[in-house]
């Protein structure tokens, strides 16, 4: 009987530290890599299986499901955008983590034809609020002309062969 006295504060203080928010506990992932991030695996716990990083030295300590041994831990994933296969990019790979392959972003709209991006915009000096000036230039193959960002246009001019830059208005 006197060691159910002994017992009950020691069972106590070990919920508490359990409980406790400085305490971060492992996530459960039943028996499966999948349900753990790319750099953990599924290892046996107090409460199932909880997903903890599994340190390595060589891709031989590794579970066949996190093969390789990066950063000395077991992770899966790329490094590279030839490990995603066609139409996949890898995305978040690190020097001491591997990446996801993701399907990349849609291309940006490119402008209408014979328009480059910024053309008619409004360039030179601008006042902002306040009073404050701000001087906005244009992109390549633009200059600013009263105002407005307008194209360059290269023509050969006469016979001499003589080339001469033009500016075309909107």
């Amino acid at each position: 009987m006197r060691w159910l006295t002994h017992l009950a504060p020691a069972f106590s203080i070990g919920i508490l530290v359990l409980l406790s928010p400085g305490v971060a506990l492992a996530q459960s992932c039943g028996d499966s890599h999948a349900n753990c991030p790319q750099d953990q695996t599924c290892q046996p716990g107090l409460f199932g299986g909880e997903c903890r990083r599994q340190p390595c030295n060589a891709n031989s300590d590794c579970p066949s499901a996190r093969r390789t041994c990066l950063g000395g831990f077991c992770q899966t994933g790329c490094s590279t955008n030839a490990q995603c296969g066609r139409g996949r990019v890898c995305q978040g790979a690190g020097s001491l983590r591997l990446g996801t392959c993701v399907t990349p972003p849609p291309p940006q709209p490119t402008p209408p034809p014979g328009q480059l991006p910024g053309e008619g915009q409004a360039c030179g000096t601008i006042i902002l609020g306040g009073g404050v000036k701000k001087h906005k230039g244009c992109l390549k193959g633009l200059k600013c002309q009263n105002n407005k960002c307008v194209k360059l246009e290269v023509e050969l001019q006469g016979a001499s062969g003589k080339l001469a830059l033009r500016s075309t208005r909107l």
